[in-house]
């Protein structure tokens, strides 16, 4: 049986901690290949990567948590962290309060929005003055009704031709694939195809391929050795350039900075 963290309690290094209200947000500091023992919190906690990435194992399930991603965790989830090379930077939110509207299992997120939601909140966190509680409460509905909507989409089964589309778009996002071609393996109408597949994953399919392209770009700059021109290449991307401007908007950074952090 693994420690049971009180809200506030993490195992990283404390950068900062300011409590607003019911709400209590920790800056946490992990250093590389750090790895977190089995736990689980006792509050209801929001866990944004502000920095460097991590595995974060369940029983049965494993996810990398990267740059902008949004982890949910209710309380009692239990968990066990590895950091990578570069470790980490995070900004807990823990509820302290019961609210219903919350969900009872847990809930990844990775998009854009989610990125900058989590650095308005990361930016009222630092700045700390008299109009951060309300803005990090308004913020605060926002983040919980993003949850809302995709634990919805969760709960809804996805249809058979909605797999084999998907299956399609992980052996092959580095092609130019178009919509007729993925409709047609889908074997539905290509209005279909792009409403639902929005329904299910909360983006276009052209941002599920440039997340998919980006995230292959991780692992390539991650790797080392390869130049970024020709890691952007071999992801789909018609030139650097495009590779650094897709690359910022998912993580925040540019590739060459990401990098250094990871090597």
């Amino acid at each position: 049986m693994g420690a049971c963290l009180a809200p506030g309690e993490y195992f990283g290094e404390r950068v900062a901690q300011r409590e607003f209200g019911a709400l209590l947000l920790t800056e946490s500091l992990f250093a590389p290949r750090a790895k977190l023992p089995s736990h689980e919190h006792a509050a209801a906690t929001y866990c944004f990567v502000l920095q460097g990435a991590f595995d974060e194992i369940t029983p049965g399930k494993q996810i990398e948590a990267q740059e902008g991603m949004l982890l949910f965790r209710p309380p009692g989830h239990r968990h066990s962290d590895s950091f990578l090379k570069a470790g980490g930077r995070t900004l807990g939110l823990d509820l302290t309060w019961t609210d219903e509207r919350v969900p009872r299992e847990p809930i990844s997120l990775n998009s854009p929005q989610i990125g900058r939601l989590g650095g308005e909140l990361y930016r009222e966190f630092r700045r700390n003055d008299t109009c951060s509680p309300l803005a990090i409460e308004g913020l605060l509905l926002v983040l919980q009704a993003e949850l809302g909507r995709a634990h919805a989409r969760s709960e809804v089964s996805r249809p058979a031709w909605l797999l084999r589309v998907e299956e399609q778009l992980a052996d092959s996002f580095r092609e130019n694939l178009t919509l007729a071609e993925l409709a047609t393996t889908g074997g539905v109408h290509p209005a279909h195809l792009s409403r639902e597949f929005q329904r299910f994953h909360g983006c276009t399919l052209g941002q599920h391929v440039r997340k998919l392209r980006v995230e292959y770009g991780m692992r390539k700059l991650a790797a080392g050795g390869q130049p970024i021109g020709d890691i952007a290449l071999d992801a789909g991307f018609c030139d650097q350039a495009h590779f650094t401007r897709a690359f910022r908007e998912f993580t925040g950074t540019t590739p060459a900075e990401y990098r250094r952090q990871a090597l």
